[in-house]
């Protein structure tokens, strides 16, 4: 009711979450920077929130999260779950080559492919009913299908909708292993460097990083410190923003 009646207020308490989403996000980020942020979208407030809805109301609290998270020097995965196919067109307003879309299932991926291609890496394509219900030889063909199209000049990752199913048919997945191996190399290439980069883009600035109880209260509770009150003043407040980080993921 509040996106009808008070949509500004909406805006104001996404936009309000975002440092803390960041500084969460963050904390249990790989340090060195080899691995994308998990960025998991459930739904996409799709169809609860109609494609007009979405850009207003959820997309710029969304792109903000992800741009902070960018300019940090990270990638990003974002698990698209249901069909996104009218929201997917706002992922070419991020950087270039920053974002591995996951489509589910209930999305075109070859859609995906013309949307998303060459601008943004996209994952999936092979259907949760055939995984589970068909038979090796059609898992075979779907993928060299999928290398064929989708995967021309680059950008695809093999996968199910969003992951593979639990009751997948072992023999089907070996078929996809094995088909992907066969009809998806971009290369003979067997040494792949990875980037390591321990620190943050110069000049970028972390988000407001906040605290269960802010050092001044703890320090009026001590009644006052010796030594070096910068030191334990910094040590406590890192403390206390992992906690903060901790009691704000097991409670949002």
């Amino acid at each position: 009711m509040d996106v009808h009646r008070q949509p500004n207020k909406v805006m104001e308490a996404c936009d309000a979450l975002i440092p803390d989403i960041v500084n969460a996000a963050l904390a249990i980020a790989d340090p060195l920077r080899r691995y994308p942020i998990f960025v998991p979208l459930h739904r996409g407030a799709f169809p609860f929130l109609s494609p007009k809805q979405f850009t207003e109301l959820y997309w710029p609290s969304l792109k903000k999260v992800m741009l902070l998270l960018i300019d940090a020097g990270y990638t990003i995965r974002a698990y698209l779950e249901g069909d996104w196919g009218p929201n997917w067109h706002h992922f070419r307003e991020l950087p270039k080559g920053k974002v591995l879309c996951d489509i589910d299932i209930q999305g075109d991926i070859f859609k995906a492919k013309e949307e998303l291609g060459g601008y943004q890496c996209i994952a999936g394509g092979v259907p949760d009913s055939l995984l589970i219900l068909g038979m090796p030889d059609e898992v075979r063909a779907r993928v060299k299908l999928l290398c064929k199209t989708v995967a021309k000049d680059g950008g695809f990752i093999i996968n199910g909708g969003c992951g593979i199913p639990y009751d997948t048919k072992p023999e089907n997945f070996k078929a996809m292993v094995d088909a992907t191996l066969e009809f998806g190399r971009y290369s003979d290439a067997t040494n792949f460097a990875v980037q390591i980069n321990p620190n943050p883009p110069v000049g970028w600035k972390s988000p407001k990083r906040r605290v269960n109880t802010p050092w001044e209260v703890k320090l009026d509770e001590l009644g006052g410190v010796t030594g070096d009150e910068a030191m334990i003043k910094g040590n406590w407040e890192m403390l206390e923003h992992t906690a903060f980080n901790w009691i704000f993921s097991w409670l949002w």
